[in-house]
């Protein structure tokens, strides 16, 4: 429930293998419907096909001072695998962190609002989306405030974030992009309204933004 706290933990050398449509989710923790606040934990060395660090379904979760640090999946969320949750981070740092497919950082999909503020994703590693995967989201009411993102890298689309087929305008503030790479979208793949404001995106050559979607609005920022 809302009451519910995980603080001061590490957790490591976790290897997921709860099954659901034949495949297997959390390498460290495996959250279904349930709410949680974890606080002070650090998440190292997890494996999991999907989520290596935390997979979460169908629930609400908050993160707060939390480290994801050299996790694999072999297919998304190196970090963290959301289906259909809400998901808080405050103060949390996502590095060297790796997947063969989606989101080498974090991965949501069918999810709802996800709230961002003061993070870092240094060095993850994935197909799309180096760091950030979002795709088929309701981010309604989502917000995504302070955070760095540092050589992140993505084979094909998304060095550091790749936004797909959201329902909503997708608001980022005072970001920061140095350093990332992909063949397409070096800092940011967008397919879908975007609004980027006070951000640096730096270092990445050209295509820094790859935005294929209706509508998108840049202001005060240095690119």
């Amino acid at each position: 429930d809302n009451v519910s706290i995980l603080d001061g933990f590490t957790i490591t050398a976790g290897s997921g293998y709860i099954y659901r449509n034949g495949s297997s989710f959390g390498g460290g923790i495996h959250i279904d419907s349930g709410k949680l606040q974890i606080r002070n934990c650090s998440f190292i060395n997890n494996y999991g096909a999907n989520g290596a660090g935390i997979c979460a379904i169908d629930g609400q979760v908050t993160l707060i001072n939390c480290i994801f640090k050299a996790n694999a999946a072999k297919y998304s969320g190196g970090g963290i695998f959301n289906d259909m949750s809400e998901i808080k981070l405050v103060n949390c740092i996502f590095e060297n962190n790796h997947v063969s497919y989606q989101g080498g950082g974090i991965v949501s999909i069918l999810g709802n609002k996800i709230n961002m503020e003061n993070c870092i994703l240094k060095n993850n590693s994935a197909s799309e989306g180096g760091a950030m995967f979002l795709y088929d989201n309701n981010l309604k009411d989502s917000s995504f405030n302070n955070a760095l993102f540092i050589g992140n890298s993505a084979t094909n689309y998304g060095g550091a974030v790749y936004m797909g087929a959201n329902d909503y305008l997708i608001e980022i503030t005072n970001f920061t992009f140095a350093g990332n790479s992909a063949l397409h979208g070096k800092a940011i793949f967008a397919n879908g309204d975007l609004k980027i404001s006070n951000s640096i995106l730096y270092n990445g050559g050209q295509d820094e933004i790859f935005y294929s979607g209706q509508n998108i609005e840049i202001c005060y920022s240095n690119i």
